[in-house]
């Protein structure tokens, strides 16, 4: 494989995270150029020979595009590949940080994940990243709450109980510790 894309569904209170790519041309590893059309999709990357593996790549990328520290869940993976290059996804779910788009995207915003088997024309999600959100989501199979660990003197599940947030899209996330699905 001469390349590898790493992506992260976030997910929280029922919503997950889309990020709009704008319409550019990019150059794959081995030199060949294409016209990427603008569209919403995972945040993602390539994995760089610094990452230690794709889940050091899929926290650093997701940072980098959404400003959300994450926690990924490697239960929850899969993966695609086409000629010399193969894509995997993981599920993740932020744990600080407030939602700040990088100079590289035009929007991100949070959706129900009904958004993913709509079939709505003025709405284009990326068919690959639309086809591996619903893969791991139907992987996951239960609702996706804001669940999270607290460390105290002992751990405390509380996968059970929704965060409240509010307008999740423009809120502060604090640091929660350690996050258990």
């Amino acid at each position: 494989m001469s390349g590898r894309t790493v992506s992260t569904i976030l997910l929280m209170d029922n919503k997950i995270l889309l990020v709009l790519n704008p319409k550019e041309e990019e150059t794959m590893p081995d030199g060949k150029k294409f016209i990427k059309p603008e569209g919403w999709g995972m945040p993602r990357g390539r994995r760089e020979e610094s990452d230690k593996d794709d889940i050091a790549t899929a926290e650093r990328e997701t940072q980098e595009e959404t400003g959300y520290s994450v926690e990924i869940d490697s239960r929850y993976s899969v993966e695609e590949s086409a000629g010399d290059h193969s894509h995997v996804a993981f599920i993740g779910y932020p744990v600080a940080g407030n939602l700040k788009i990088n100079e590289e995207l035009k929007d991100a915003r949070w959706f129900s994940a009904s958004v993913l088997w709509a079939d709505d024309p003025n709405f284009f999600i990326h068919s690959r990243q639309r086809r591996m959100a619903q893969k791991l989501l139907s992987k996951k199979k239960a609702p996706f709450r804001g669940a999270f660990l607290v460390k105290r003197t002992t751990d405390i599940r509380i996968s059970d109980i929704p965060l409240i947030l509010g307008d999740i899209g423009n809120q502060q996330i604090s640091d929660f510790g350690n996050h258990a699905p």
